[in-house]
């Protein structure tokens, strides 16, 4: 497959029309897949499951292969069972051969004696591949990774499948070619919330090459608990010792649920349990149990203290987290770092608002917060957190959040606190032993298991996202003592905990730079988008990426002195208590540019509104709406409503703006068709989002941009910037050259600010990166003002997939 692959097609047509292959480079957007009559193949790399099934159904004649999966580059290996599906579904297709097999980093070390891999850079070798030379599904020193399981898992020649329930049974297909299962033991159990109950060994089973079976397994689950859950594991091991493994290696696994629809939990009885007392001190509210207290921030909202027998459990109180450490993979992926980035999830500014503190039962405590998050001035995300404290001890954190359609995608969906050091040892109930995602979880089987914080680390090369268990029903995290916290959730979550930030981890390009911190963090996560394969194959598949939604989720938690009753825990919820909250006020009004505007504000119910204008979450000690609001300036209106039983989580917020401009105009014939066409979007604080090109771009397709604008204001004009776009995956660049010119009352003319770049000087720059040019102008008072950016009109011959068109993109300009 090189860059003459057409030539020598040509070439071998004539030799043999029989195998010839159809190669289509990804990186060729024009590319169209025209089956032709002498290929027998059709081959497409990097291609996804999606992709792959239009191939196959365009053409019904010819094998179709995905030549290439993907890199494994970090955490990585995403939706690789997705592919196999697809293959084992159709006859016709094959492939998904991984690249590559070891990482090819080499060890240094550092003046003070630590060891770490080092890579492209690392040498002082320029130019150099960075960190791609780091592929591999095991580690330089031959280790393995995670991404290796699930490989092997995927690639095991022994298939299984849940044939009935009634009487159990499974049918296994010999997917090898020349070895019969004879050549193994073939095991079952049956694990009943974890634990095995039952197993079996029939021992050797003689099934040819390419053959199958049905086997029955002598297990009723009519008869079984109706709240337990049950999992049938399977398993073929090696009969004897062979040159690359020992007798009883497994080399076929397999598992499936056999009633998790049955599962249930009961509801617990309170009124047994200890009360409670609520004290109001200062800043804090602070809930007495018998043997616990919890202390609670007024202002921020937050949990910031929590001790059991006087002992401390929490360095930092668990807050609502949408962020995560980037893996390699998310800085490629179209709903990855740069999406999470453009929306501010790791730099959201939190504003505390509404608070409910009240004592439902002497037994029962209710404690909520309300919280804004915002970026920008723009609200992202309200959100509401109730805490139920029960006399026994639980925590019950229930979450609502709702956020603004202004953002792309979340990382996670969750909560991240910082735990005391010394809860060092961690047991789960929930997919293991190794890490596992929603799209790289079939190797990783439910089951029991415990490691130390330590052990749930993967110390990849490159710090990034890493040691998530998936599919959790419960944990304890603790320490030597005995004390620790009991964790489940009212559906699955995810939990991870490490010694170290989540900043740290981002901004660390080699391990020895990790450093560890005296307390731990610790996720629990309602929710985390898949790792996919955007290093070198497609972003992450739709349905693992988080939809942007309004969501729910409940955490328990309950701390313990000594090892808890997990079973009794764990099968057993404290009774919830339901928050109302009160209509969200709609907010009218006609979006103005330099002059004033009315809002009109509006709610069911008849509810009392009360707003704002300085972006602050409205109190009942605010201002009442009672009619149209003129905003002659600037302001962040943020309305809600208030009723006798307020919750909250019903903020409308809309920020408006004042400029001296006036009829801005394009006046080259305005955008391309398809793009938004209007001039506002470079003055409406709407920031285009790096990698997303039609929302609140202005985008330009081999043609510059010229804007004018008329100017009416009595003040000179001291800084203009400008904001552009560079992603070379979509061809879009930085302009080549930038020219301002005024226009004076007296019908002259002048340019007041001219920059120009070479090809070189952008190419050589960040292939995704947003740029703000600053233009220091000191020419008087202008009449009117033009901006003409010139697109880069001239690529090196030489350069490596050259595009047919260029695209120049903009989005916002400052006059100050």
């Amino acid at each position: 497959f090189g860059p003459n692959i057409q030539a020598e097609a040509d070439t071998l047509r004539g030799l043999d029309p029989t195998r010839l292959i159809h190669y289509e480079d990804r990186n060729d957007r024009t590319a169209q897949h025209k089956p032709a009559s002498h290929f027998d193949i059709i081959s497409n790399m990097y291609a996804s499951p999606s992709e792959m099934e239009k191939l196959h159904d365009e053409d019904t004649t010819r094998p179709v292969i995905l030549c290439e999966y993907a890199h494994a580059m970090g955490n990585s290996v995403g939706g690789l069972k997705d592919y196999w599906d697809m293959i084992y579904s159709h006859r016709r297709m094959q492939g998904a051969f991984v690249w590559d097999w070891v990482d090819q980093g080499l060890e240094k070390t550092t003046a003070d004696g630590r060891k770490y891999w080092a890579y492209g850079g690392d040498f002082g070798d320029i130019p150099n591949d960075n960190s791609f030379c780091l592929n591999g599904l095991v580690y330089p020193d031959r280790t393995t990774s995670p991404a290796l399981e699930e490989v092997k898992r995927m690639y095991q020649n022994v298939r299984f499948s849940l044939n009935d329930l009634n009487p159990l049974q499974v049918k296994i297909k010999n997917d090898y070619f020349f070895t019969n299962l004879d050549h193994f033991v073939f095991t079952w159990s049956v694990l009943q919330n974890g634990k095995e109950v039952k197993s079996g060994k029939p021992g050797i089973l003689d099934l040819a090459p390419q053959h199958d079976t049905i086997l029955n397994i002598p297990f009723e689950t009519a008869n079984e608990d109706k709240n337990g859950e049950y999992f049938l594991n399977l398993t073929f091991s090696l009969r004897n010792d062979e040159p690359w493994a020992a007798k009883g290696y497994p080399v076929a696994v397999a598992q499936f649920p056999v009633n998790i629809a049955q599962h249930g939990f009961l509801t617990r009885q309170t009124k047994k349990d200890p009360s409670l007392k609520i004290k109001d001190q200062g800043n804090q509210f602070i809930v007495n149990g018998k043997k616990f207290n919890l202390k609670f921030d007024k202002q921020s909202g937050m949990l910031v203290s929590w001790t059991i027998d006087g002992q401390e459990l929490l360095k930092k109180g668990p807050e609502l987290n949408f962020w995560r450490p980037p893996t390699e993979n998310d800085y490629k992926d179209w709903n990855g770092y740069k999406a999470w980035k453009n929306s501010g999830l790791d730099s959201m500014e939190r504003l505390a608002g509404t608070s409910v503190v009240r004592q439902i039962n002497p037994n029962l405590v209710e404690i909520g917060f309300e919280t804004l998050f915002r970026y920008r001035h723009n609200l992202n995300i309200q959100a509401y957190q109730q805490y139920l404290i029960y006399g026994n001890g639980e925590v019950a954190v229930t979450s609502w959040i709702q956020p603004n359609k202004d953002i792309q995608a979340f990382a996670k969906v969750g909560l991240q606190m910082e735990l005391q050091p010394g809860l060092d040892n961690v047991s789960w109930y929930g997919r293991g032993p190794h890490e596992s995602y929603s799209d790289r979880k079939a190797s990783a089987d439910v089951g029991i298991y415990a490691k130390s914080v330590d052990e749930l680390w993967e110390d990849y090369i490159v710090p990034e996202e890493n040691g998530n268990r998936s599919g959790v029903r419960w944990m304890t995290i603790s320490g030597k003592d005995g004390h620790g916290l009991f964790v489940t959730g009212d559906s699955l979550f995810n939990f991870s905990a490490y010694h170290y930030t989540d900043k740290n981890i981002e901004e660390a390009k080699h391990t020895v730079e990790l450093v560890k911190k005296d307390f731990i963090t610790f996720n629990l996560d309602h929710l985390q988008e898949g790792i996919g394969t955007a290093t070198c194959g497609p972003s992450c598949f739709p349905q693992y990426v988080l939809p942007v939604k309004n969501m729910t989720f409940t955490i328990r938690l309950k701390p313990f002195k000594s090892s808890p009753d997990i079973e009794k825990d764990y099968q057993q919820r404290s009774p919830m208590v339901p928050v109302v909250f009160s209509p969200q006020p709609v907010l009218e009004s006609k979006r103005f540019f330099n002059s004033s505007a009315k809002v009109v504000l509006s709610a069911s119910d008849k509810a009392v509104i009360r707003y704002t204008l300085d972006g602050d979450i409205p109190g009942r000690e605010s201002k009442l709406y009672e009619a149209p609001v003129t905003i002659n300036n600037e302001a962040i209106v943020t309305a809600k409503t208030f009723t006798d039983n307020t919750d909250a989580l019903n903020n409308t917020v809309e920020t408006f703006i004042k400029t001296p401009l006036a009829n801005p105009e394009l006046l080259n014939g305005g955008p391309d068709q398809g793009f938004p066409d209007s001039p506002m979007l470079l003055f409406d604080r709407k920031y285009g989002k790096v990698g997303d090109i039609y929302r609140d771009w202005i985008v330009y397709s081999d043609r510059d941009m010229l804007l004018k604008m008329d100017y009416r204001s009595k003040n000179p004009v001291k800084h203009i910037k400008l904001r552009f776009l560079q992603d070379f995956w979509w061809s879009v660049y930085f302009p080549e050259k930038i020219t301002i010119t005024f226009g004076y009352p007296d019908g002259s003319e002048k340019v007041v600010w001219q920059k120009s770049w070479s090809a070189n000087d952008i190419l050589n720059s960040a292939s995704y990166y947003v740029k703000t040019y600053n233009a220091d102008i000191e020419a008087g008072i202008p009449s009117s003002i033009t901006v003409l950016a010139s697109y880069l009109r001239e690529l090196p011959d030489n350069m490596t997939n050259k595009p047919k068109h260029v695209f120049l993109m903009t989005d916002e300009l400052v006059v100050e």
